[in-house]
């Protein structure tokens, strides 16, 4: 699972991806539920090769909180799924 730090890293990552599918979970250090849901997401990276894993925490930094305006996430944890740099899956 690769952590997002800007908004650049996250469109330079759905750029070289091309035609993969994406997994975004959107998360939050302090959210419990997120907490929780990582470990799975982890797992399932390990046994899933042909998918990429991404994780953005919203309270990383304000870089962070950018991506989370600009792709319009406010419930947490939230999951995108990205394929060719198009969201597919909200």
């Amino acid at each position: 699972v690769q952590k997002i730090h800007s908004a650049a890293d996250f469109d330079d990552t759905l750029k070289a991806a091309k035609d993969k599918l994406v997994v975004v979970e959107w998360a939050a250090s302090k959210n419990e539920e997120s907490k929780q849901i990582y470990p799975f997401l982890v797992e399932l990276s390990r046994t899933c090769y042909d998918v990429i894993f991404l994780l953005v925490l919203e309270d990383e930094s304000e870089k962070t909180r950018e991506i989370f305006v600009r792709e319009k996430i406010e419930e947490l944890p939230h999951f995108s799924f990205y394929k060719g740099m198009e969201k597919v899956i909200n």
